[in-house]
């Protein structure tokens, strides 16, 4: 065989290799990244999710609820048609205790518009803050795309509503490979407090 078709031949078979084993790279690189990008948004989900749980489950604690008319606010805030701020009262000497003190705390957990993150790319996520009594609302989840707060009558209780639903999605502040990654929850939560006894 001729030396110069040989050394063509190698060449070309040298350059197909060399191409799939770029492309392979590429693929895993690609493959990785999408990894990374879900299981960050689940992450930031849960921990979102566990505050609000833990939060929400606390409602009326240590309360006398015919002394309150209303345990438990739900509003609108954003003009979005649905609620995406809720409003509760218990009585606990701090959040992290369970000692009552005998005054009346509250906690509000709401969305911000999607204005408030208007640096990232998604045009539809948002901060999550949280407020305990009149101290500073804190910020305490990000790249929130949807959040929805209901209450459902499970059975003789305040005000008709014990069973609080929760839809909340989290996303990516950037896209890659033109989309963004999402991780979506949707929670029932009976807090034992807002029962008539």
């Amino acid at each position: 065989m001729d030396s110069g078709l040989t050394l063509a031949l190698s060449f070309l078979i040298g350059g197909v290799f060399l191409m799939t084993v770029l492309n392979t790279q590429t693929n895993l690189q690609k493959t990785a990244t999408i990894n990374y990008l879900e299981e960050e948004v689940h992450q930031r989900l849960d921990g979102l999710r566990d505050i609000i749980k833990t939060d929400i489950e606390k409602a009326g604690y240590n309360i006398d609820l015919d002394a309150i008319p209303h345990s438990m606010v739900l509003k609108d805030t954003n003009g979005t048609g649905f609620n995406n701020y809720i409003k509760f009262y218990l009585d606990v000497k701090s959040t992290h205790e369970d000692d009552a003190d005998n005054d009346l705390d509250s906690i509000m957990i709401w969305s911000s518009d999607t204005t408030a993150m208007g640096h990232t790319e998604n045009p539809d996520d948002r901060y999550i803050y949280r407020q305990v009594n009149d101290g500073n609302p804190l910020t305490i989840g990000s790249g929130v795309t949807f959040f929805k707060v209901e209450a459902r009558d499970r059975s003789d209780i305040v005000d008709g509503d014990d069973l609080i639903v929760i839809e909340m999605k989290v996303s990516t502040p950037f896209s890659y490979e033109d989309q963004y990654f999402t991780s979506f929850w949707k929670g029932y939560i009976c807090p034992k407090n807002l029962r008539k006894q």
